[in-house]
């Protein structure tokens, strides 16, 4: 992990006592994004032989938005898991479609952005039964294996621009601060929000 990284994450992390913070040591890979998917396949292999029922799984450029709380945290997860939901995020840099399904909750169909991202136990061995190749990303894969996906909205989470990227190279290409693109994909979620009351 860069040294930068680590130091932001920990300090998210340093006054939540709602969760048992580990840096997990990431695998190393030229390619970025298989190095990712290689790190998150350890991660959940090591939680189903401890049989979490929940696993929280952030990148390093995680930050927590002004809006979160552990009481909202904790909200969202119960109304996920009447939902029957395979993961839930904190907040996304794209998304494809998405349907408001509570106040606070929205169904994705296919989504960017993993850095805050809470798997549930029933969603474990699918996971782990897919086989990874080196084209794959992790977002797109999880978009791929799972209907029961859901964002938190209003985000809970962003995600930090250090200036470059380990797992992608999109945003080197088009030169875009990562902030501005949850930004933009909250401000989508927020005017089907609006719909949605207009049409209640």
């Amino acid at each position: 992990m860069r040294t930068e990284r680590r130091i932001h994450v920990t300090k998210e992390f340093s006054n939540k006592n709602e969760f048992c913070f580990q840096i997990f040591k990431a695998r190393l890979n030229t390619i970025g994004s298989l190095g990712l998917l290689e790190s998150f396949y350890s991660i959940i292999k090591m939680a189903d032989e401890l049989s979490y029922d929940i696993l929280l799984i952030c990148e390093d450029d995680h930050t927590f938005t002004t809006g979160y709380n552990s009481n909202l945290l904790f909200s969202l997860i119960e109304s996920a898991n009447k939902l029957r939901a395979d993961v839930l995020l904190g907040g996304i840099s794209w998304f494809d479609c998405a349907l408001q399904v509570t106040p606070e909750l929205f169904w994705l169909n296919k989504f960017n952005g993993t850095q805050f991202m809470l798997i549930f136990k029933r969603f474990v061995p699918t996971l782990l039964e897919y086989r990874y190749d080196e084209d794959d990303k992790l977002d797109l894969v999880i978009s791929k294996l799972s209907t029961n996906i859901f964002t938190s909205f209003p985000f809970i989470s962003h995600q930090s621009y250090f200036g470059y990227s380990d797992a992608t190279d999109f945003l080197e290409q088009n030169h875009t601060d990562v902030h501005k693109l949850f930004l933009k994909s909250e401000h989508k979620l927020s005017n089907l929000n609006r719909v949605n009351h207009f049409y209640r």
